[in-house]
């Protein structure tokens, strides 16, 4: 399961997604236009399927990239997130909407921190 789930304070949306892409515990991985978290590695699976948490009411260690489609910029608590091309930013403008910031970020940094999904 992934090690970067920190707290779950519901029933989240756990299904199987298919993949023909290698994939760890913890990636984010755009399906669609869904995103979701895996909770295995893609050789831990049955024929390429991989278990996976849509983003429902829990928290997760994400590494994320202040920056958004103009360039740097600050990541406040509480900020909106999006999945922007394998990179969590503040890119509205070309991402997925993901979850919210519960930890800031310095401008042009990259950090791991606390994501709340579903909030």
């Amino acid at each position: 399961m992934a090690n970067n789930i920190k707290y779950k304070a519901g029933a989240g949306g756990v299904g199987f997604l298919f993949t023909k892409a290698s994939v760890s515990s913890g990636d984010v991985v755009n399906f669609v236009d869904l995103v979701v978290l895996a909770l295995e590695d893609t050789g831990e699976s049955v024929s390429g399927k991989v278990t996976c948490m849509c983003p429902f009411q829990f928290v997760a260690d994400i590494e994320v990239v202040a920056e958004n489609n103009s360039g740097n910029v600050a990541v406040a608590i509480g900020d909106l997130l999006y999945y922007d091309g394998g990179t969590i930013n503040k890119d509205s403008t070309n991402g997925v909407e993901f979850g919210y910031a519960l930890e800031a970020i310095a401008s042009g940094s990259t950090d791991t921190i606390l994501v709340g999904f579903g909030m």
